[in-house]
């Protein structure tokens, strides 16, 4: 995997599918939508890319754990990192969110599938 590869996916764990379908209600969340969804679009399609080409690669991630502020940097297959983010969709989001929730976790899990 090239260094231009790694940084094309998403860096951050379990948010891919957040930041494709948030929508947002004030005039700062839309903004920030704006730019997320565009962002999680070109990640997707590199994730995507990425399982077909090389599963098993290394890739490091970052990680917020629930209970601290502070972030960990993990090292990740990208099947692995697929898989965070398919767990990252089991929510539904904001109720106009749920359908894209749902299509996103598809096409991840369809990724995964074709990935072996």
């Amino acid at each position: 995997m090239t260094s231009r590869e790694q940084r094309e996916l998403p860096t951050a764990s379990y948010t891919l599918v957040q930041d494709l379908c948030f929508k947002g209600d004030s005039p700062f969340d839309r903004g920030y939508a704006k730019k997320a969804n565009v962002r999680a679009r070109r990640e997707f399609v590199a994730l995507e890319r990425s399982l077909r080409a090389h599963p098993d690669a290394r890739v490091r991630v970052q990680f917020t754990p629930a209970d601290s502020p502070d972030t960990e940097i993990r090292e990740l297959s990208i099947r692995e990192l697929a898989e965070i983010h398919v767990d990252g969709a089991k929510s539904v989001g904001l109720p106009d969110e749920a359908a894209c929730y749902r299509a996103g976790r598809a096409r991840l899990e369809r990724a995964l599938d074709a990935a072996g």
